[in-house]
């Protein structure tokens, strides 16, 4: 299993949160050693290059939607997103995260919506992005809460709060087998089974393309650092010799 410091993880993730970084070194042997993907070097450079840009470098573990109308078209404009957002609506929008949540997750966006099992009002901002892997939607909140043990669906901030945020990445890793897409070194096959397409994948490439070497040379010296240590052979004490 491959082990991570804290100073590994910050020299990782530059602009992570403090805290963050704490719950990622303190439970990350365990939830994440247990979900496999310390197992090498290329799957824990997977995980953090999707979470990473998941959460903007590890800053934060809940969506932002507080989006500036530019920016809205570009993630949830025509041909990019279903929700399809002009830029005339897209100024109404800017800035509003409930209003802009409703639009894109919830019954603003009725396909959507169908998809996530958001059917009320309120659900799209309700159950917005949380988490290492932003889950969205009422279904998953209400699914991986089940798995992990913890009630989303009642108490959906829940899934930001340490520990648990793990505890939901390591589940929904297990449950999509990205470890397998992990393997065949495909980011983009990992990325569609993280956020369902292809959005940002430009970034996690990258990410992944950065974070692969320093991992895999963390790796290596940790190896070389818990190498027994080699003494040399010496010759067993010669017998006396004989006196005249």
């Amino acid at each position: 299993m491959i082990l991570i410091s804290k100073s590994d993880l910050r020299r990782l993730l530059p602009n992570a949160s403090q805290m963050l970084l704490t719950d990622l070194a303190t439970r990350g042997p365990g939830v994440l050693g247990a979900a496999g993907v310390l197992d090498t070097p290329e799957r824990l450079a997977h995980f953090l290059a999707q979470t990473s840009v998941e959460t903007g470098g590890l800053a934060r573990v809940v969506e932002s939607l507080r989006y500036s109308a530019k920016r809205i078209v570009e993630v949830f404009g025509p041909g990019v997103h279903s929700a399809g957002i002009e830029a005339a609506e897209a100024r109404k929008l800017a800035g509003d995260e409930y209003a802009l949540g409703e639009r894109v997750y919830g019954l603003g966006n009725p396909r959507k919506a169908a998809d996530l099992g958001n059917t009320h009002p309120g659900d799209g901002f309700k159950f917005r992005g949380r988490g290492y892997i932003q889950i969205t939607g009422r279904f998953n909140y209400t699914r991986f809460g089940d798995i992990i043990g913890a009630p989303l669906e009642d108490d959906p901030d829940r899934a930001s709060r340490f520990g648990t945020a793990l505890e939901i990445a390591a589940a929904y890793w297990s449950a999509r087998e990205i470890n397998a897409a992990c393997d065949s070194q495909s980011v983009e096959r990992v990325t569609r089974l993280v956020n369902g397409g292809r959005q940002g994948l430009r970034e996690r490439q990258k990410e992944f393309a950065r974070l692969a070497p320093i991992i895999r040379q963390i790796n290596k010296a940790a190896k070389a650092s818990r190498a027994p240590v080699k003494r040399p052979k010496t010759a067993p004490p010669q017998a006396p010799a004989p006196q005249a």
